[in-house]
């Protein structure tokens, strides 16, 4: 109870962050695992543990948070093992769009309250929120070509198991999330797309409206602060 309390209250966005930057800086530098429970989902699962710690406040969001956490590791689990049927991947996919989904709203309703201040914990909250968008995309991603298989030029990456679709899809989301674009992945069908130019315009306004957003609370800090210098 005290290490979750000291968790949560001392630098709460800070240790999820290190959990979020260890699984995409890492996932690269990591060997498939095959048919096991490798540590790169060790890594995804250090990264649920500490997001459902940092970001849920309520009982309630806790618990939804969690029923979100479970689904993810067992079906991830689930689609490790030998012959695992193609749906196991896609509940994994479907619980990660969800889980960071709910996580980066609870991460961005405590930005846009009306009390809300400028700290170091906002910015390290609106990092995570935008570094959670990227991940529950390339689920997305992931779900849409298990689902309809051709949605997307996969390039050297053609070949990947089903399994690993979800970490195949990672660096192209963000690349798209950031507009950048490399190309070396490309979307093939309408839905593919859309879902690419829906995420491409999302991160664009997040850092519009973010950077608005916390101006005007420097600037509402700055005043309170005049009015309480006189």
């Amino acid at each position: 109870m005290l290490t979750m309390r000291l968790l949560s209250e001392n630098f709460r966005h800070a240790y999820l962050l290190a959990a979020l930057l260890l699984l995409v800086v890492a996932r690269p530098f990591v060997a498939p695992a095959g048919g096991t429970f490798g540590l790169i989902d060790g890594f995804l699962l250090l990264t649920l543990m500490t997001a459902v710690v940092t970001s849920a406040r309520t009982a309630w969001n806790r618990g939804v948070a969690v029923a979100l956490a479970v689904a993810a590791v067992a079906s991830r689990a689930m689609s490790l093992a030998d012959g695992a049927a193609p749906i196991c991947q896609d509940l994994f996919s479907a619980a990660m769009i969800g889980f960071c989904g709910f996580s980066a709203v609870l991460l961005l309703r405590n930005l846009f309250r009306p009390r809300a201040c400028v700290t170091t914990d906002t910015i390290l909250g609106a990092i995570n929120a935008y570094l959670l968008i990227g991940i529950g995309w390339a689920s997305a991603y992931a779900l849409l070509e298990s689902l309809q298989p051709g949605s997307f030029a996969l390039g050297a990456r053609a070949d990947a198991a089903p399994r690993e679709l979800s970490w195949t899809f990672l660096g192209f989301s963000y690349t798209t999330l950031t507009t950048l674009g490399y190309g070396n992945i490309a979307p093939l069908t309408p839905r593919a797309d859309a879902l690419c130019t829906a995420e491409a315009m999302l991160g664009q306004f997040y850092v519009a409206i973010l950077v608005g957003r916390l101006v005007a609370l420097q600037l509402a800090q700055q005043a309170a602060a005049g009015r309480r210098d006189r």
